[in-house]
């Protein structure tokens, strides 16, 4: 098992033990298939049970293949990156 497997599998058990469902099964396999693809560290479900984000830690080069995956599911993309400016205030 990989360590994105444990982990997955961790958050699916801690669930099922607090009656909880913190990955929701709705989002199961566009999480499953975001995860498969190569450069991809980590995706999830965050937030409070709403089930209306997914989250994922990607690498540069598999940026383009996580948002078709994405977009075929007809999830709208926040494009966030890293920035190594480090923290700024914006004003608006």
């Amino acid at each position: 098992m990989t360590n994105k497997q444990q982990r997955r599998s961790a958050i699916q058990s801690l669930g099922a033990v607090t009656n909880c469902e913190i990955e929701p099964s709705v989002r199961k396999n566009v999480l499953d298939e975001t995860e498969n693809i190569e450069g991809v560290e980590y995706a999830c479900v965050p937030g409070a049970g709403g089930f209306d984000a997914i989250c994922c830690v990607v690498k540069e080069e598999a940026v383009e293949e996580v948002k078709e995956v994405w977009r075929k599911e007809g999830i709208d993309i926040l494009d966030v990156q890293e920035d190594g400016e480090g923290i700024r205030i914006e004003r608006f």
